[in-house]
């Protein structure tokens, strides 16, 4: 008898210290966070005035966050996610990022955010509680709304949230420190620290002056021989002139500038005269590529490779093929009204005689001048 209860009382302390074990090896432990930050896009106080600031915060979490659970973020005193000017931070203020490798990126697999008691097994819930809004608590709402273990979070919350209106943000605090922000999900906690600066933006200012350039391709051209049979136009290439009735280009002529309404070209000369006593007469030609040989015409027209406008009376482009000449007159012949890149503006000279024009040298000059309108 008595060798058998010393059998017994061996037996039973054994016994109760594997059902001990057991029980303990299914217990859930809780891990710290890791990988943790907050990205924000002001860190400037708000001593001055409200500084807002978007946050996105990523962790990731060892032992993941089961149905049910939440995830808390607890911004310390002095932020302020009440009293935005767009109004006070809620659920439509975040957007909320699951993904199963951490690589510090917000990407992902996009979790449906919704107001507090509508979610559904597959949505997290999200509320903003406490003083000025400092406490968001996103609450899985079942099976199919979870973390799994090791895997990154990540919660955007402000105007870098695209998933609803994302129009209110944090205020930053007034003082410049390291603030420390506490994070818990599921069983896992941690915290991280954020550095709240004086000033965070420099400023940076540059002058543009106000510019224009202007150059004529050709400062000599020429008609060469005119003659009452057919037009001839001038060009900058001896032997001087080409015969009508196709109307030939004498020079270029190029413009930028960077004022506010564009810029205007204009004109000023006299016609072709003959040692002051004889001259051609200056025309108006409509519609008429070569203009009325056999009759004394002299006149220009202009065209453009951009958008200047070409006043009508000296519009060349086909089928338009518009003249005119005012003498002695700075007469504007194209303008802008927007600043403009490099135009290119080519010039048109037309000549016609008659059987009765003097013989000589004919000669004249015409100034360009262009100006910019700041």
């Amino acid at each position: 008898m008595k060798k058998h209860t010393k059998t017994l009382i061996k037996i039973l302390p054994i016994t109760a210290i594997a059902v001990f074990l057991t029980f303990f090896s299914h217990k859930a432990l809780a891990a710290p966070l890791q990988d943790k930050l907050d990205t924000m896009s002001r860190v400037g106080n708000s001593s001055g005035g409200d500084v807002l600031s978007d946050h996105e915060i990523q962790l990731t979490t060892p032992s993941g966050v089961a149905s049910t659970e939440t995830i808390v973020i607890t911004l310390p005193s002095d932020f302020d996610g009440a009293n935005d000017p767009d109004g006070a931070l809620d659920y439509t203020d975040i957007d909320f990022f699951i993904d199963g490798e951490p690589d510090q990126t917000c990407d992902g697999s996009a979790q449906t955010v919704v107001a507090s008691g509508s979610e559904t097994a597959s949505d997290w819930s999200a509320v903003f509680s406490g003083t000025e809004n400092r406490v968001l608590t996103l609450t899985s709402g079942g099976a199919s709304a979870i973390v799994g273990a090791g895997s990154e979070v990540c919660i955007q919350i402000g105007e870098n949230a695209t998933g609803g209106s994302a129009n209110s943000q944090y205020a930053n605090p007034t003082s410049s420190a390291a603030f420390t922000l506490t994070l818990t999900a599921g069983s896992d906690s941690g915290d991280l620290s954020v550095s709240i600066i004086d000033n965070d933006r420099v400023t940076i200012t540059a002058e543009v002056t106000e510019t224009i350039t202007f150059a004529l391709a050709d400062n000599v051209i020429g008609f060469g021989n005119l003659t009452n049979a057919n037009a001839r136009f001038a060009t900058g290439t001896d032997p001087y002139g080409a015969n009508g009735p196709t109307s030939t280009s004498a020079h270029d002529m190029t413009v930028s500038t960077n004022g506010s309404t564009g810029y205007e070209i204009t004109y000023l000369g006299s016609t072709l005269t003959n040692q002051g006593t004889d001259d051609i007469d200056v025309d108006t030609i409509t519609g008429d590529e070569d203009g009325t040989p056999n009759s004394e015409q002299f006149a220009i027209g202009f065209t453009t490779n951009g958008d200047a406008t070409i006043v009508t009376t000296y519009d060349q482009e086909d089928p338009t093929f518009n003249y005119s000449f005012v003498e002695d007159t700075q007469t504007p012949f194209v303008y802008e009204d927007v600043p403009t890149a490099t135009e290119t503006i080519s010039a048109f000279y037309l000549a016609n005689i008659s059987g009765i024009t003097p013989a000589g040298s004919y000669s004249t000059s015409v100034t360009y001048v262009a100006t910019a309108n700041f």
